[in-house]
């Protein structure tokens, strides 16, 4: 199964609990989360089939590849 990755970024330093609960329903599942300097970066990955929420109480996601993803330094 291929998946497609989308990443969030927030203005604050966020909880996994805060995430899942903004991120709700989406139907995606968090593969990745990221706090430094006073954001946070989630990426959540969906099947290639599978759309996106539009709208999430995160902002607006950003498409980035299964490279960005699993690059630790990134």
């Amino acid at each position: 199964m291929a998946f497609r990755y989308y990443r969030y970024t927030t203005e604050a330093t966020l909880s996994t609990q805060d995430i899942s609960r903004s991120l709700g329903e989406m139907g995606g599942v968090i593969v990745r989360i990221d706090n430094r300097a006073g954001t946070t970066d989630v990426t959540v990955a969906m099947s290639e089939n599978g759309e996106l929420a539009v709208k999430s109480p995160l902002g607006p996601g950003v498409e980035v590849s299964e490279e960005d993803v699993l690059n630790l330094g990134g």
